[in-house]
């Protein structure tokens, strides 16, 4: 009852009664190991300060020696030709076994499906048809592949071998993912040994929407995306750069389970292929004392995390030490652990900021720094001053944990975008593995061009230049800028969008007077391939609109400029 009491006291209360802050916590901290200060001085040799590490053996070296690749060699190094026959074969057995009369698909025809699927992520129309029938039809398209075909393609693709045992829920084999296991596995060896291990690896989850039927869907209300297949990912923190991942495939009963626990298991088994050494950082719902001691004691690499507060191990006594200090103090607690000879130092963190963040970290020394604010809301006696005192836990945390959402940010600006009743492994196999793919070949692809901030080749370019490769093998075949076809025009760097040529008025189109004459219109974010001029899309041909209706269509530049007398003079022939 002493105790309990002491621990609702205030700082007056416990002054007068002769206890220091957390006094309650400390007999439990001490016979954990923990030791307030800055602790014994252990070997920088053995708290992870062993410089780069070496640089595996990779078919991405070899590649490097015969100068620029292009961007489809660089995505054949990840989405190798291993995975094109497996999914070439296993389609095949899936249409004999069915008794299927749908032609099977060939490796070209796998190329020209990739290739349409990816300029479809560039230039996004309401239905998949309309990008063959319709106002909207595009002619790169239709040369390319029949719709029909492309259907058959998408509805016939199969990517792992008919194992009926692993459909069976009471049998020992039984595994949800296992429509896109094998496949999977290929890919993610290949990210691995594409290219050389970094230092840092952030891990997280991510999550590939899809709202159909799904036996991996699961259900996340905190999440942006709140519906679809959860995956654990290895990530590199300066990049976004996707090593390994894990497919999740709900709770399973194990005895790993009972002896480790489901995110300590993950951590230990996507850091199992890194070299010894690698310092890992992770959120709360991996990190705790448990799984920072297994990781150095059988692997012998590093972790550094936020914690949640009632996960065993952790140092209690350390929040009353800040709970009426002013943002940016700090109270810390240091352990010795592991043998004599391969020592680890393990540092518990309570950084005060807005709440109270809590850290753990077997990297760290423990020393102070400074990290950057991330708001300029001031409150009584703060300056303006963007650095605020912190310790260098909370500086690497901040550092090389966005390796996966960086990852994400690139997933999200041109995803494929596929929906599919009751056809989830060829929508899981687009998002999670083709898009996966054409990222880390984007940042492979960086690698040999020679670019400053601004004049950096942006994703859309590089998927340009992508699905124009996948496609080359049509004998009818046009690049998309030898047509009149909407485009997405760049709004980053120094290529801003401009205003429309037909409703927003340009150099093109004179006034009377000899001036350049300026409408009220819009900028649009699209413009024609070949013309390289800005025009708008929308659903009505009509320039004049009456001002009772006008708000209810979007004019339909684009067709204007293309059919309209008045601009023949500078369409591009």
């Amino acid at each position: 009852m002493k105790d309990a009491k002491a621990a609702k006291m205030s700082k007056a209360d416990r002054q007068q009664a002769g206890l220091a802050p957390g006094e309650e916590h400390r007999k439990h901290a001490e016979m954990m190991g923990w030791v307030d200060g800055p602790g014994d001085v252990v070997n920088p040799m053995m708290v992870g300060r062993h410089g780069k590490l070496v640089a595996m053996p990779s078919n991405y070296a070899a590649q490097r020696s015969k100068g620029v690749p292009r961007p489809l060699a660089c995505f054949r190094m990840l989405h190798t030709g291993e995975v094109y026959a497996q999914i070439v074969m296993e389609t095949k057995k899936h249409l004999a076994r069915t008794g299927s009369s749908v032609v099977p698909v060939t490796m070209s025809e796998l190329n020209k499906f990739l290739g349409i699927s990816i300029f479809m992520s560039i230039l996004q129309l309401p239905s998949k048809k309309d990008y063959w029938y319709g106002m909207w039809r595009q002619p790169w398209v239709i040369a390319v592949m029949t719709y029909q075909r492309w259907q058959q393609i998408k509805t016939s693709l199969r990517f792992s071998s008919h194992q009926p045992a692993k459909l069976d829920k009471s049998s020992d084999q039984y595994d949800k993912a296992w429509p896109l296991r094998e496949v999977s596995n290929m890919v993610a060896a290949a990210w691995f040994t594409a290219r050389t291990q970094p230092e840092w690896v952030s891990i997280d989850e991510q999550m590939y929407g899809t709202k159909g039927w799904c036996t991996l869907k699961t259900y996340m209300p905190n999440k942006p995306t709140k519906r679809g297949a959860k995956v654990w990912a290895a990530a590199d923190p300066k990049t976004g750069y996707v090593y390994c991942m894990e497919i999740y495939c709900g709770k399973v009963v194990t005895d790993e389970k009972e002896t480790t626990g489901m995110a300590r298991g993950v951590v230990l088994r996507l850091a199992a292929p890194f070299k010894e050494h690698t310092k890992l950082c992770a959120d709360n719902l991996f990190t705790d004392l448990a799984c920072i001691q297994e990781l150095w004691d059988t692997q012998h690499k590093y972790l550094t995390g936020t914690v949640r507060e009632n996960r065993k191990g952790w140092p209690k006594h350390l929040a009353p030490q800040v709970a009426d200090g002013q943002k940016g103090a700090s109270a810390l607690a240091h352990m010795l652990y592991g043998e004599p000879s391969r020592q680890a130092k393990i540092v518990a963190c309570v950084w005060k900021d807005t709440k109270d963040v809590k850290l753990m970290s077997s990297a760290a020394q423990g020393t102070a720094t400074v990290v950057q604010r991330r708001s300029w809301d001031l409150e009584d006696g703060e300056t303006p001053d963007r650095d605020r005192p912190a310790v260098d836990v909370v500086s690497l945390y901040h550092e090389f944990m966005n390796g996966v959402d960086r990852a994400d940010a690139l997933r999200a600006a041109y995803g494929v975008s596929m929906k599919i009743k009751q056809k989830w492994p060829v929508v899981l196999y687009l998002k999670m593995i083709v898009d996966t793919c054409i990222n880390n070949a984007l940042i492979n692809w960086l690698d040999y061009q020679p670019h400053t901030a601004k004049t950096k080749p942006t994703l859309r370019e590089f998927r340009e230049i992508l699905a124009t490769e996948l496609c080359e093998g049509s004998p009818e075949f046009q690049r998309p800028t030898d047509l009149h076809v909407p485009v997405r025009a760049r709004k980053d760097g120094g290529n801003h969008p401009l205003n429309c040529a037909v409703c927003a008025g340009s150099s093109m189109t004179p006034s009377a007077s000899g001036k350049r004459q300026h409408r009220h219109g819009s900028r649009p974010s699209t413009k024609c391939a070949k013309c390289d001029v800005h025009l708008c899309i929308g659903d009505r041909a009509e320039y004049g609109l009456d001002a009772d209706t006008q708000d209810d269509y979007k004019k339909n530049c684009f067709e204007i400029w293309h059919t309209d007398p008045a601009y023949a003079q500078w369409v591009t022939k």
